[in-house]
């Protein structure tokens, strides 16, 4: 299903007014989410002109936005009429009030607008203007795109810089560009030259730091733009970062020893630098990042395996997208004596429901022709208190969970190459159990798509839910702990609105990959009312996932091999936090669900009635030898790279075939869990 909220799509206007001798002033400019900022130039007087901007064409029936603005001393109000034909009469279709309405939408052949503008009393116009629609015809496609680029790149302060800007347009018209500059991400932009041609030249300022350049483009009229560009960053710092050194404290590791790797770098003075930190098995790679953009110094925990480790580094002074100088560190991991590693898998993989049997495999990293053994506990949380249920046996051990309680459980094992009084090692996962839910099956029939009676034991909410998350990730970034702080939170109050707990997210999981925390967020959505979690990623649907998003579409799980039911949901939003609170509590009538355009509409709530799929019961209930996997993924937008497309499916597909990447299991290792019901 696809959720497009429009109110993401970043809207601006601007009027410009021309003063004496061609200058152009910008007071006020600020340019964010949801805002439509006007630019004026300083007069004292009445209105002394007027303009009104809108489409020249319109199919037959459908209204008109209409748009005016004036250059008058105080706040002007505005008043609109329309007439078929020139020599008609004018009739009133709005009195005084703000600069933009919406005209109904009149018969094929022409029609006039006409507006009032004035500062003072509303009785008579100070300056009027009108345009002409001919309505039955189609108007000529505006320019689609824009695109920005500037020589030098990174300028040292106080020389120039010559931008470039290029649009894709309708042949045989005239383009003309608008550019704007501003010192940081967080700052207002000001216009710095109003509708000219591609080429413009400024000249960088003397203060080092980040700017930013923004340029827009029209084919006319030239008082909105039709398309702008994706900012560019212009770093106005003297030099980068040149050069790093690294130490790793110890070199050698002892088994569950850690390493602290400190990093020095060579910045430009008063500059920030932070740093990003990878591990990989060889200097080439390949790499795994564990830390991003933080500071000089990351503690290491390295895994059992013995021989080399690499810690790879980044160092940049901002912005911190790409690394301005890299190194690597070596480390050594001694050779074992005792059995130094312990590793736990469940089958089912992360869930069952309360009743089964669950099975235990352990796999440990011993000495070489040692003969482990091992001892399995059962406890309510990560610290216990345990009860022994086996010991030291075999790698392998079945647990009953007849008569269990639906919940979190944690499965305990110690490993010992011997002598058995004591472990060497030992480690502990999560495991979910749940009962299952009742309900009344509509549909005999599990197929693809959304499946109908596939909603869990809730009802849908009766109104939709305001977020308080857009500002904040359209300036930090949807994929910043500051916007998805902010996003839980919104999510936490929902849940509360509903009377369940909050979400159980740790900070570790903020530093997971988007498509994970997706996977978790919508799971705990499912545990909070009851419902079995999805087990895991499967490496298929995840695939199958990435391709729907960067179509930006829904997934098309009816591709996967064997799949006998599957339903998915599609969003371009703040990344996964944000597509999961609209998809849950924004998705009815009134909201940006393009599926659900009243409230009679089938589509209506649909994306959160995927997510509660009620899966432990029929219709939906596996059948023997197939699984309920899921796939996730969240790239950026590639028209608006504030906003992320997100696919999320959940399909039946046969247990055998599976490969998973990411499991419930290892979720609630990270520290996921169920909210509070």
């Amino acid at each position: 299903m696809h959720y497009a909220p429009s109110h993401l799509k970043l809207g601006l206007q601007l009027a410009v007014s021309t003063l004496s001798a061609g200058a152009l002033a910008a007071v006020g400019a600020a340019l964010g989410p949801g805002l439509l900022p006007t630019i004026r130039a300083a007069s004292p007087g009445p209105c002394t002109s007027v303009t009104l901007n809108g489409p020249t064409a319109s199919p037959a029936g459908q209204a008109v936005p209409l748009a005016a603005a004036a250059m008058c001393g105080t706040t002007p109000e505005f008043a609109f009429f329309s007439r078929p034909g020139q020599a008609s009469a004018w009739t009133l279709v709005r009195g005084w009030g703000g600069p933009d309405f919406v005209a109904p939408g009149g018969a094929s052949g022409p029609a006039q607008f006409l507006v009032w503008a004035t500062d003072g009393s509303l009785t008579v116009p100070q300056v009027q203007q009108a345009m002409g629609v001919e309505f039955g015809t189609t108007a000529q496609p505006a320019c689609t795109s824009v695109t920005l680029t500037s020589t030098p790149p990174s300028p040292l302060p106080g020389k120039v810089i010559s931008f470039q800007a290029h649009a894709t347009c309708p042949p045989s018209v005239v383009v003309r560009y608008s550019y704007f500059t501003r010192p940081s991400p967080s700052s207002p932009w000001t216009l710095q030259a109003a509708w000219i041609g591609p080429s413009w030249t400024w000249t960088a300022p003397a203060l080092p730091g980040a700017y930013q350049v923004l340029a827009w483009a029209s084919d006319g009229p030239t008082t909105v733009p039709q398309v702008q560009s994706s900012t560019e960053v212009y770093d106005g710092v003297p030099s980068t970062c040149t050069a790093l050194s690294l130490q790793a404290n110890p070199a050698t590791t002892a088994p569950g020893q850690s390493v602290t790797v400190s990093a020095n770098s060579t910045c430009a003075p008063g500059s920030n630098p932070e740093y990003s930190y990878f591990v990989g098995p060889t200097s080439s790679g390949p790499w795994t990042l564990k830390a991003a953009w933080i500071g000089s110094s990351w503690t290491w925990q390295p895994s059992s395996s013995i021989g080399a480790k690499y810690v790879l580094v980044w160092a940049s002074n901002g912005p911190y997208t790409v690394p301005q100088v890299q190194a690597s560190v070596l480390t050594t991991a001694a050779v074992p004596t005792t059995c130094t590693g312990l590793t736990l898998a469940t089958s089912p993989a992360g869930s069952a429901i309360s009743g089964g049997t669950v099975t235990i495999s352990a796999s440990s990293t011993c000495p070489a022709n040692s003969t482990p053994e091992y001892s399995y506990f059962i406890g309510p949380s990560s610290s216990g208190p345990w009860a022994l249920q086996a010991a030291w046996v075999g790698p392998t051990w079945t647990w009953q969970t007849s008569g269990k309680p639906a919940g979190t459980y944690y499965v305990l094992a110690w490993v010992s190459d011997g002598p058995y009084t004591v472990p060497q090692f030992q480690t502990s996962t999560a495991f979910q159990l749940s009962s299952a839910a009742p309900t009344t099956p509509t549909d005999p029939s599990p197929t693809s798509g959304s499946p109908t009676g596939a909603s869990g034991p809730t009802t849908d909410p009766q109104t939709n839910l305001s977020s308080s998350f857009m500002a904040s990730c359209w300036q930090a970034g949807y994929a910043s702990l500051t916007c998805e702080q902010v996003e839980i939170a919104n999510i936490d109050s929902a849940l509360a609105s509903e009377g369940l707990g909050p979400l159980v997210w740790p900070s570790a999981l903020y530093s997971l990959p988007l498509a994970q925390q997706l996977f978790i967020v919508t799971n705990e959505e499912r545990l909070a009312r009851g419902l079995p979690p999805i087990s895991g990623m499967a490496t298929e649907a995840d695939a199958n996932a990435l391709a729907g998003a960067q179509a930006a579409q829904d997934p098309q799980s009816q591709q996967l091999p064997g799949v006998i039911a599957s339903f998915g949901n599609w969003a371009e939003d703040y990344g996964p936090l944000a597509s999961d609170f609209d998809w849950m509590y924004n998705d009815g009538p009134g909201s940006f669900n393009v599926d659900c355009s009243s409230s009679g509409s089938a589509g209506c709530w649909v994306h959160r009635n995927d997510i509660l799929a009620n899966t432990a019961a029929a219709p939906l209930i596996a059948p023997g030898g197939y699984v309920w996997a899921a796939g996730a993924a969240c790239v950026p937008n590639t028209s608006m790279t504030f906003l992320s497309n997100c696919d999320l499916e959940y399909a039946l597909v046969p247990a055998a075939s599976l490969s998973y990447d990411f499991t419930w299991a290892q979720a609630l290792a990270e520290g996921a869990g169920a909210p509070t019901p």
